[in-house]
Order: structure tokens, then C-alpha cells, then sequence
């Protein structure tokens, strides 16, 4: 089976002595080039030699080296008589190996007899020396396991029959391995699943794609798309974790990109007010930005983990130390996610009403925003207000008569008027708005920008945005609750409810 990592020259010795580039196999440009010159895609060559387009890929970039078997092929295809010529060979070979006769293709059908005769020749001597120690299961175990690691029997198989074997096994995709291993008696009863759960990959293309699609998943939400965000990250996390886990050469790259994966879920399941498993999500990003060696990532993930205690939970102790570690894991050039913590540090602060800091805070996002609008994907100068309003707004609870909810009406006001602001933000602020012409006594507004952001929602109706509008109108008062205008947001929404 082909390894997912590419060899390098550190981590297992060239089998065919191939060049090496940077620490790891060179691209084989005169195996491309003979293939291109006779008209053949690596579908079409794959077909004519039995493997896999991918395993052919692999040949060509340099990620794996094909068997004896294959090069022989290979040359006698392209009409060279020396593997050197398709950069396969090594120094000193002058012969190309000799192919098995015409006609006997080692598929899993082949393989599969081949050990059938390997065991055979190595159980007789095996089981006599066993049948009064162990039971037949433990006796047919201690030959395969011998077969396997090529430790002695009594009758020993050649050395180069399991050598070609072992070959041969790797040249298998993983349903055909799954096959062959269940004719030994050590994997007759086991579930080879696995083995099937992922398909075989180019690392740098699927990481590719990945870093494509999770950019375009923040693109989805934008634009209210939460089921295909839903389907991509579900085609993507499986093979990412997997490389996360085991892969050497590919775990910080498959990491970084995972962790924004969980951030991306994290968004999803709190529209549906999930909060329990918003937490567990955010534990995992920050393992996988851990993992990614990735300052800026890793900072990232420890925002949203806090943002936790700020949006959903209203525990803004729990979220302050978090803050700042956040902010301590940072490089000085990451100026964008440095502000959005900094603007998550003012909301913590002037939630537990310490104004100074939450000012402080607010000031140092400014400055760290650049002078143009800022394209990132989920926070930009429109997002800065739309936060900085919020902050007004808390701090408008703590001290009512020091100017804040005019502060936090401007605010919210200068992000609605912003050409490059998305709807869900411009909702959330005519939201904030509604509650800072609440906080000043201000029907009119209340009702006018109330209804607005009640519009906007009604385009992405999840659980969240049904509670941020309900929070808005439990904050009217009582005398207002029977105006017309109140009563007609009530039946609006209730329509947009069913």
C-alpha cells in the first residue's frame, strides 16, 4: 500500500536510488516526458499497466518508486533499456529487470496464491513444533506472524519469494489489500474496514483543495449557505485528522487547516444555540492549532474558545485569561487577528464593567486595523464597529449616564452605512442599534431599526438569530409594549416563525 507521506531521505532510504530535491524525490520529468510523447494520459498508462491513475501520479512527482516488475514494464512501453532514462534507475544498473512471463499479471488473484504456497510450505514445520504448546487458533497466529516478520521455520520459504511478495502487496489499491490480507488466517476473522474508509490520496493536491474549500465555506456563510459549509467540511475533516495524526511530512499543513475546520463548525452549530458542543468543537480546534505550530492559528482557536464565555455563556472571567493567551501567542505582524482579540479583550471587559480597559482595548483594535478596508474572511472594519457598538452597549449598563449609548448608536450606524459589510453583519447591527434607541428612550429608533434587523434575519432564521431578536424585544418597556408598532414586530415575527 503507497504511503501517504512522500519519501525523503531522512525518514527511509531510496529504494531505487532515485535523485533527491530539497530532502525529498525529485519530480520525474523523463517519465512524464515519455509518457506525454506517446499520446497517454496517467489514466490511460495506469490502464495498460494495472495500477491506479494516483499510483502512477505518485510515480511521477516523486511521492513513491514503482517495483522491479513495474519498471520493466515501464521501459519495455516506452522503449528504453535502461531505467535511468525514465529517472528510475540508480548508478551501476545496466540491466533492466526481467518482467514475468507474458500473460501472468500480478493481480490480487496471483497474490493471493502466492501466499496460499508461501503458508503452506512454512505451516508443517510450524505446527509440529507447536501442537502441544497452543491451541490450533494460537498455532495458525505464530505462522502468519512468522510469515510476516520472516522469522525461521522449520521450513523456511526463500528469502526472495516474500521479498517479490512483499512487493507485489504494495502495488495494491486498498479494497484489493483488503482481499488479499483476508486469506491469511490472522486477518480471517478481523473487520480490514479501515482500510476502505479513505481513498487513496496526493497529499499536496487534497490539501490543496481543502485550503480552496474551507475558503470558500467562509464565502457560504456569508451568503446564509449553512448546508453546503455542513457537506464540505464533512468531505474534508476525516482526511485531514488522519493526517493530523499519522502523517510527518504533512501534520502541521492538515493541522492549521483542520483547526479551521472546527472554527467553521463552531459557527455552525451555534445558529442552533448548541452550546455544549460548541465548547467541545472549540477544545479541538485549539488542540489541532496547537498542533499546526502555527502561532497565528493557535491564537485563533483560543479566540473563539473564549468568545464562548462572551457570546453564549456571559462569563467574561472565563474569557479574559483566555484572551490573553491568545494575544501572547501571536507574532507582532499578525496585526488583523490581534485586533479581533483585542476588540473579544474590550467585550470581556465591559461586560464585568471595567471601562478603562475596555476603552484601552478598543483603541489598540483601531490602531491595528489597517487604513483600507480589511478583506479577511470573517472580520473586517465593518465587523470592528458592529463589536465596538456591543462594547458601548455593556458598558452603557454599568454607567447609563456617561454618553455610551450614543456612542453605541454611532457606532452601530457608521457599520450599517459601510459598502463592504456583509447582511448578517448589518443585521446584528440594526440589532444593536434597536438597543441603544431602547437605552435612550427612543421608541421611534428602537421600532425602525428593530424591524429592519428583524428583516434582514428573516433571510438566515436559525435558533440564534430567533433569540437575538427576542432578547431585543424583552428589552422594550412595558408602556411601549402596547403601541402599534411593537405589536406589529410580534406578528411578524410569528409569521416568520411558522
Amino acid at each position: 500500500m503507497h504511503r501517504i507521506e512522500p519519501v525523503s531521505g531522512t525518514y527511509e532510504e531510496p529504494y531505487f536510488g532515485e535523485k533527491y530535491e530539497g530532502g525529498r524525490m525529485a519530480k520525474r520529468t523523463k517519465l512524464v516526458e515519455a509518457r506525454i510523447n506517446r499520446g497517454l494520459s496517467q489514466e490511460a498508462l495506469a490502464e495498460e499497466l494495472g495500477v491506479t491513475r494516483v499510483t502512477v501520479n505518485h510515480w511521477e512527482n516523486g511521492l513513491t518508486s514503482p517495483y522491479p516488475y513495474y519498471r520493466g514494464r515501464l521501459c519495455k512501453l516506452f522503449g528504453v533499456d535502461h531505467p535511468g532514462k525514465l529517472d528510475l534507475g540508480y548508478e551501476g544498473e545496466e540491466a533492466v529487470d526481467t518482467p514475468p512471463p507474458e500473460g501472468r499479471e500480478h493481480g490480487p488473484e496471483e497474490i493471493r496464491e502466492d501466499i496460499r504456497v508461501l503458508s503452506s510450505s512454512s505451516e508443517t514445520g510450524a505446527y509440529e513444533e507447536k501442537r502441544e504448546e497452543s491451541s490450533s487458533h494460537m498455532q495458525e497466529h505464530a505462522v502468519t506472524a512468522k510469515l510476516e516478520t520472516g522469522e525461521s521455520c522449520s521450513t523456511k520459504p526463500k528469502p526472495d519469494a516474500l521479498f517479490k511478495l512483499t512487493q507485489h502487496l504494495q502495488t495494491l489499491n486498498p479494497r484489493q489489500l483488503s482481499e488479499v490480507l483476508h486469506t491469511l488466517p490472522a486477518f480471517a476473522m478481523m473487520d480490514l474496514s479501515r482500510l476502505l474508509r479513505f481513498p487513496v490520496v496526493v497529499p499536496e493536491e487534497f490539501l490543496s483543495q481543502c485550503h480552496a474549500g474551507i475558503g470558500a465555506c467562509w464565502q457560504l456563510l456569508k451568503r446564509n449557505r449553512m448546508a453546503g459549509v455542513s457537506s464540505l467540511l464533512a468531505a474534508y475533516l476525516p482526511m485531514l485528522t488522519c493526517l493530523s495524526m499519522q502523517s510527518l511530512n504533512y501534520r502541521e499543513q492538515a493541522a492549521a487547516l483542520a483547526a479551521e475546520a472546527k472554527i467553521l463548525q463552531v459557527v455552525l452549530v451555534t445558529e442552533n444555540l448548541d452550546f455544549t458542543t460548541r465548547e467541545l468543537l472549540c477544545l479541538e480546534a485549539v488542540r489541532f492549532g496547537q498542533m499546526s505550530g502555527d502561532g497565528r492559528v493557535r491564537a485563533r482557536t483560543l479566540y473563539w474558545r473564549a468568545d464562548t464565555y462572551i457570546s453564549c455563556y456571559r462569563q467574561p472571567k472565563k474569557a479574559i485569561p483566555l484572551f490573553k493567551e491568545a494575544l501572547s501567542s501571536l507574532e507582532s505582524t499578525a496585526s488583523c487577528v490581534r485586533s479581533q482579540i483585542c476588540i473579544g479583550l474590550a467585550l470581556a471587559y465591559a461586560e464585568v464593567g471595567e471601562g478603562g480597559e475596555a476603552l484601552k482595548n478598543i483603541e489598540h483594535a483601531k490602531e491595528l486595523l489597517p487604513a483600507e478596508a480589511l478583506r479577511e474572511r470573517d472580520y473586517g472594519a465593518a465587523e470592528l464597529d458592529q463589536f465596538e457598538g456591543k462594547v458601548y452597549l455593556y458598558l452603557a449598563e454599568h454607567f447609563p449616564d456617561e454618553g455610551y449609548a450614543e456612542l453605541a448608536s454611532d457606532a452601530f450606524e457608521r457599520c450599517i452605512g459601510r459598502q463592504a459589510v456583509s447582511e448578517d453583519c448589518r443585521g446584528k447591527a440594526a440589532l444593536g442599534k434597536a438597543q441603544a434607541a431602547c437605552a435612550l428612550g427612543d421608541f421611534d429608533g428602537y421600532s425602525e431599526s428593530l424591524e429592519g434587523g428583524a428583516r434582514i434575519t428573516l433571510c438566515n432564521w436559525s435558533k440564534k438569530r430567533q433569540q437575538d431578536v427576542q432578547e431585543v424585544l424583552g428589552k422594550a418597556p412595558e408602556v411601549w409594549r402596547k403601541e402599534q408598532k411593537y405589536q406589529d414586530l410580534i406578528k411578524l415575527l410569528r409569521e416568520a416563525r411558522t
